[in-house]
């Protein structure tokens, strides 16, 4: 349970499951309320993925602040993977 204004570490492992080397990218953790990702998602924090071989992963880990206006409730945190679009996909 976290409130309003508290911290809270969010980590996870992005994966090149491409059939090519990825070119660095930006990891984005957003708050939202319910399990996937949408435009009405609240922005937390970025990291920058470094370029990967393929299969390789890169393990991130984020202190993420939840805003002190964020209604109590059930929230989730979606992670999204080359946020800004700049991998080409193989």
């Amino acid at each position: 349970t976290l409130n309003a204004g508290a911290t809270t570490t969010a980590s996870c492992i992005v994966l090149n499951q491409g059939t090519a080397v990825a070119a660095a990218s930006s990891l984005k953790y957003y708050l939202s309320a319910d399990n996937a990702y949408g435009t009405g998602d609240i922005y937390l924090a970025t990291d920058a993925v470094a370029s990967l071989a393929i299969n390789a992963t890169s393990v991130l880990s984020e202190v993420l602040t939840i805003p002190s206006a964020t209604a109590a409730g059930n929230w989730y945190i979606i992670f999204v993977a080359d946020a800004d679009g700049q991998v080409t996909e193989s």
